[in-house]
């Protein structure tokens, strides 16, 4: 893993394995693929704003825990942008609802089914309990 500390981030987190960081990249080999991982330590909404739409990078899920977004999805800023995007190629695909969602997905969010996801050839597996996928209205 490789953690960086940018002047352009306003925000970052300290811990005793650095000083001070707000980006950080990983490799990792998942079932013989490796996925890169970046992680910048922002807001949301900014993150969205300063690097998916500034350098255009598209994205297919937008998972919610609850936890991260700190508040329910169509509250949070993030999906503010979302909804004034002059970018709409680049919005989320999908959205994953987690286990501590105690709500609906947003209005126009189509719940999906594993088989269905199938048909793409994806190895995506939940339990139904715990999560749900649904499309979003965006890029339909």
């Amino acid at each position: 893993m490789l953690i960086l500390k940018s002047n352009d981030i306003a925000r970052t987190y300290s811990d005793d394995f650095v000083d001070s960081a707000n980006v950080f990249y990983s490799r990792i080999l998942c079932n013989g693929v490796y996925v890169h991982l970046i992680g910048i330590y922002d807001f949301a909404e900014i993150f969205w704003k300063n690097v998916i739409e500034k350098y255009e990078i598209k994205v297919d899920w937008i998972i919610d825990s609850h936890k991260g977004l700190g508040d329910w999805f169509e509250n949070v800023p993030l999906y503010r942008v979302f909804l004034e995007s002059d970018k709409s190629w680049l919005l989320p695909k999908y959205y994953f609802k987690g286990k501590f969602i105690s709500h609906d997905a947003p209005d126009g969010f189509i719940p999906i089914n594993e088989e269905k996801l199938n048909q793409y050839d994806w190895q995506l597996h939940w339990e139904k309990d715990w999560a749900n996928i649904y499309r979003t209205p965006w890029n339909l």
